[in-house]
């Protein structure tokens, strides 16, 4: 794994166990059955956009908002229970329920005017044209 590829999950990792022992110490229950939960994403980019790739099992895309701010994708919605828990004996509660937030910096200045989403298969998929200005020019060679 390069270097590149493990600052962002260390920082990530170290973000979910910050909050893991905040919610210990608040005596807050444990992170399954929380309001908020967080869910992985995948950020890649060729010449002219940048394509983020979230996972969101469970979630219907009515319940979904994704907006662009400055060079933040933002992903808010809902994933609802789909059992009620009162009548139910449980030997695990491990799925996670309620409020979708998540922030993504994108590694480049995006034109948000372009972005497109879809969902498929639990995964939500962005995709924004870089800035003109962040997909640089080609110089032709002339060879002489």
């Amino acid at each position: 794994m390069t270097a590149m590829m493990t600052k962002p999950v260390v920082q990530s990792l170290r973000k979910e166990v910050d909050r893991f022992f905040d919610r210990v110490w608040e005596g807050r229950p444990e992170p399954s059955v929380l309001a908020v939960w967080h869910t992985p994403a995948d950020v890649s980019d060729t010449t002219d956009a940048v394509t983020a790739q979230i996972e969101l099992p469970g979630a219907d895309p009515k319940d979904i908002r994704v907006s662009i701010k400055d060079q933040t994708l933002l992903v808010r919605g809902e994933k609802k229970r789909e059992i009620e828990l009162k009548d139910a004996n449980f030997s695990n509660l491990e799925r996670c329920y309620g409020t979708i937030h998540r922030s993504v910096d994108l590694p480049w200045p995006v034109d948000a005017a372009t972005a497109s989403a879809t969902f498929k298969n639990g995964v939500l998929t962005v995709k924004v044209d870089k800035a003109a200005d962040a997909k640089g020019t080609s110089i032709a060679i002339k060879v002489m």
